[in-house]
C-alpha cells in the first residue's frame, strides 16, 4: 500500500500561496478605500461645521466671511482631488477583485482535481485492502480443509 501523493500538489501550493497574496492586496486595497471614502466625508462635515458656526455666530465681518470662503475653496478642491482618489480606488479594488476570484478558481480547479484523485486512490487503496482479507480468507479456508484429510487418515 502506497501513500497518497498528488502530482500538482506542488501547483497547488502556489496557487494556494497565489490567492492568499492576491486577497492580501484586496484587503489592503479596501483598506485605504474606506479610509479615503473617511477622509472625503470628515472634509465635507468640517465645511458644513464652519458654516453653521459662522452663521450662528454673534458676530458676521467681512474678515470672517473671507475666511469662510477661502476654507470653502479649500474644501471644494480637497474634495475633487478625494473623490478622484476614491474613484481610482474603487477602479483598483474592482481589478484587484477580478484577480482575486481567477486566483481562487485556479485554486479550487486544483483542488477539485486533487479530491478527485484522493477519491480514486482511496478506491483502489479499499479494493487492495479487500484483496488482501479474501486472500488471508481464502489462504485459512485452505489451510483448514488441506489439514483434515490428513487427520481422517491418521485415525483408526
Amino acid at each position: 500500500m502506497k501513500r497518497f501523493s498528488f502530482s500538482l500538489e506542488t501547483a497547488r501550493r502556489w496557487r494556494e500561496a497565489q490567492s492568499i497574496q492576491e486577497e492580501a492586496k484586496y484587503r489592503t486595497l479596501a483598506a485605504a478605500a474606506v479610509a479615503a471614502e473617511r477622509r472625503l466625508s470628515s472634509l465635507r462635515a468640517s465645511g458644513f461645521e464652519q458654516r453653521r458656526l459662522l452663521v450662528s455666530g454673534p458676530e458676521t465681518d467681512g474678515a470672517k466671511l473671507a475666511l469662510l470662503h477661502g476654507y470653502t475653496t479649500y474644501v471644494a478642491m480637497s474634495s475633487i482631488r478625494l473623490e478622484a482618489e476614491c474613484a481610482k480606488l474603487a477602479r483598483e479594488l474592482a481589478e484587484q477583485l477580478e484577480r482575486l476570484n481567477e486566483a481562487r478558481r485556479a485554486l479550487e480547479l486544483l483542488e477539485r482535481i486533487r479530491k478527485k484523485e484522493h477519491a480514486q486512490w482511496r478506491s483502489e487503496m479499499e479494493r487492495e485492502i479487500q484483496g488482501m482479507a479474501d486472500d488471508a480468507y481464502n489462504a485459512r479456508l485452505f489451510a483448514r480443509t488441506s489439514r483434515k484429510p490428513s487427520l481422517a487418515r491418521d485415525a483408526p
